[in-house]
């Protein structure tokens, strides 16, 4: 490679690059510039073109994804469907939707905001929109539908430590008979980690570290990343905390997106202190949205 261009790429992508090439390894970001190079060499067959593509997390790909997929349909027909909230791989991804639109002609192209959000209830949405407005601030909150539940709790701690207080939490929602409860972390390591103990605590728990190719139910321990596109009868968040939890808008859609695979219940638990965009007690109409501590147990 000449010097010109090898000086434009960081050295440790150059490196994990050849580490990569020797084991015959190609990863996920590179293959749409493999496909691209394969297009310039190779005519595109008929049998290969698509009257209409749709595609579903747009937020996590690339204008240049879309303009590629663009040489395989005919007549630019696409239905693109995303929610840039959830934008979690931001290095890949898109950050408002002007970047598709502008691949396509003016009158060629319309936008739709769609914002009514059926999955969790009231009280849920009502405090992931302010974690959205707090510390994302997109101009954009879903709507729920009217379906009421238990408040948003959020929990410190106790002097027992934190997988207790977290086999505990899973003891409470448990006998309440929800089919799936969640442990959300922040990094894989973490999820094996806690996975491990609980499982060495009678806890009979699913560890999803994506490679699995299917969800089968029960209850589980993953990291918040891995968490989008699942739902869960109730989620436990764990170390909702400034350490865990920067204060910048791509953690603020991580942590939205682990709050909202909840269906009816959501705990969060933290060390003392919490994320600025995470800390509401209260909705802008002056509405409450979490409740702290522990329910009463009778």
């Amino acid at each position: 490679m000449p010097a010109s261009l090898s000086g434009l790429i960081p050295k440790l992508v150059m490196k994990q690059t050849a580490a990569d090439l020797k084991q015959d390894i190609v990863r996920e970001e590179d293959l749409p510039a493999l496909v691209y190079i394969h297009t310039l060499v190779h005519d595109i067959e008929g049998s290969e073109r698509f009257d209409h593509v749709v595609i579903d997390e747009a937020q996590d790909f690339s204008p240049f994804h879309v303009a590629l997929l663009d040489q395989f349909v005919k007549g630019h027909s696409f239905t693109i469907l995303g929610d840039l909230s959830q934008g979690i791989h931001e290095y890949r991804g898109v950050h408002a939707w002007e970047e598709m639109s502008s691949l396509f002609p003016e009158e060629q192209n319309a936008y739709f905001a769609l914002t009514r959000s059926y999955r969790s209830t009231m009280e849920i949405i009502d405090y992931a929109n302010t974690i959205l407005e707090r510390g994302v601030k997109s101009g954009i909150t879903a709507i729920p539908v009217f379906r009421s539940g238990d408040p948003v709790r959020t929990l410190a701690y106790g002097g027992e430590g934190r997988t207790a207080s977290l086999e505990q939490a899973l003891k409470v929602l448990t006998v309440k008979d929800y089919r799936t409860v969640s442990i959300l972390t922040r990094t894989l390591h973490e999820a094996e980690e806690l996975h491990r103990e609980l499982q060495d605590g009678g806890w009979d728990l699913n560890l999803i570290d994506g490679g699995k190719k299917q969800y089968t139910g029960g209850h589980s321990v993953l990291p918040v990343y891995l968490s989008k596109g699942l739902e869960f009868d109730a989620v436990i968040v764990a170390d909702v905390d400034q350490k865990h939890y920067l204060p910048n808008a791509g953690d603020a859609k991580l942590l939205y997106v682990g709050c909202t695979r909840a269906l009816h219940e959501l705990w969060l638990f933290h060390d003392g202190v919490l994320p600025i965009y995470a800390a509401a007690t209260h909705n802008p109409d002056g509405e409450p949205v979490t409740i702290q501590g522990w329910p009463e147990l009778g």
